[in-house]
């Protein structure tokens, strides 16, 4: 939510990014996806995804943000795709193909968030990209759903990229996290 994504960027003392996605009727409130970044962000925007949900009709989107760091321009995606039961494979792929073409004009590009997908990596390796999450620890029960697909990038060593197990009562998913270097 946005008074979420505001409170554990005050917190951290970082700057941030959010877009609604949908209003959740359940509980009553707008979610959305985030970035967070501790270098300044020179320009963000909403990128609707294609393929709607099946049964809940709902419309995914990315949240893209262009983060500047030692001079360098990094386009950063946070995204969930739909889930295999209400959109299935297809329309995932068509979900991270609207933000590969989106991210075709930037140099150094980093796309995380839930895919739904343990393999949906492939298509973005195949599109010249970098998946460090391949082999990381399962993110939730059903196996690797949250991935980075990562260009332009660098990992500096064999330990930059996990998973960090959280209680269930905080989340479905545990956190995914990657260290990355500019060249």
């Amino acid at each position: 939510t946005a008074p979420a994504t505001r409170f554990l960027a005050d917190s951290l003392h970082m700057r941030y990014v959010y877009y609604p996605a949908i209003y959740n009727r359940i509980m009553r409130r707008d979610i959305g996806n985030a970035i967070l970044s501790r270098w300044p962000i020179a320009e963000d925007s909403k990128l609707i995804l294609p393929s709607r949900s099946r049964y809940a009709k709902t419309q995914r989107i990315a949240t893209a943000a262009t983060i500047k760091v030692n001079g360098q321009s990094i386009r950063v995606y946070s995204t969930h795709f739909g889930t295999p039961a209400d959109l299935g494979w297809k329309g995932r792929v068509a979900q991270l193909q609207g933000i590969l073409d989106n991210a075709s004009v930037y140099p150094l590009v980093v796309i995380g968030g839930d895919m739904n997908s343990k393999d949906i990596g492939r298509i973005a390796r195949e599109a010249g990209y970098v998946w460090p999450t391949d082999t990381i620890p399962k993110s939730n029960e059903f196996g690797r759903f949250d991935h980075f697909f990562v260009r332009g990038l660098m990992m500096p060593s064999a330990v930059g990229v996990g998973t960090h197990r959280v209680p269930r009562s905080i989340s479905d998913h545990s956190p995914i996290w990657i260290r990355l270097r500019i060249p």
